[in-house]
């Protein structure tokens, strides 16, 4: 299935914004059936179709809009050759959107805002490439954003912790092509919302160190989620690293 994914994913590009949404309900509870594998210490049980279609029927039934929002290469001043990982969010009355662009020599993470989810105004970079010689030399694209609510019907509200509002992003520390391993994870940080800051220059938050045989290659993108009793955890996709890892966040 992996594979598969990765397959699909791959014929996307390059091109405009694909938008892929996982649903995931934080307040849904099995329905248990038959159990279908027990060990010492868990159960397994086996989730009905039924239970399943009732899950996923409020989330049916999407349609494309007939143009891009942002076209493959876009008229924004920064070269992007394709743009990929859009990721919304709202901040006061305007619609927020931050997207990755590959320039040819690696990924910057570009900012844009809307007040209808469709016309969208370019508002500069939020993040560039690293110094020479760094963890993200080879570029950034944001995708944990520290929220108010994780609900599914909820908007996407960026939360502040410390007087801040936090994101993690994906990095390379090599420029000259496509994800040039190893990638690694950083965090940044901004009092605004549009201007962002690393919180380490020299050190990620997530990297392969430690990590074992078949997780030594790369970390890739990550999501940010909020644990109940409040510490921060990161998620991260097939190809990467889950790894201890300590950061500076571990209290969020």
């Amino acid at each position: 299935m992996r594979q598969r994914n990765q397959e699909k994913l791959k014929l996307s590009r390059p091109g405009s914004l694909l938008i892929v949404m996982v649903l995931i309900s934080g307040n849904c509870q099995p329905a248990r059936g038959e159990p279908v594998a027990k060990d010492q210490s868990k159960e397994f049980w086996q989730i009905d179709a039924g239970t399943l279609d009732s899950w996923a029927k409020p989330f049916r039934n999407w349609n494309y809009y007939p143009e891009w929002i942002i076209p493959p290469e876009p008229p924004d001043g920064h070269a992007f050759q394709m743009v990929d990982c859009p990721l919304v969010w709202k901040l006061g009355d305007q619609w927020q959107m931050w997207y990755t662009g590959f320039d040819g020599k690696g990924y910057q993470t570009a900012h844009a805002a809307s007040t209808d989810l469709i016309h969208w105004k370019p508002k500069g970079l939020a993040m560039s490439y690293g110094e020479k010689g760094t963890f993200d030399y080879g570029g950034v694209t944001f995708g944990g954003l520290l929220l108010e609510s994780y609900d599914l019907r909820s908007l996407r509200i960026p939360k502040k912790w410390n007087g801040k509002y936090w994101v993690l992003y994906g990095c390379y520390p090599k420029q000259g092509g496509y994800e040039i391993r190893p990638g690694a994870q950083g965090v940044a940080w901004s009092e605004d919302g549009t201007q962002w800051n690393r919180a380490s220059v020299d050190h990620p938050s997530l990297s392969i160190e430690g990590a074992a045989e078949w997780e030594k290659d790369c970390i890739y993108q990550p999501g940010c989620l909020r644990r109940m009793g409040g510490s921060g955890i990161s998620i991260t996709p097939p190809r990467a690293a889950v790894n201890k890892w300590e950061s500076l966040h571990r209290q969020i």
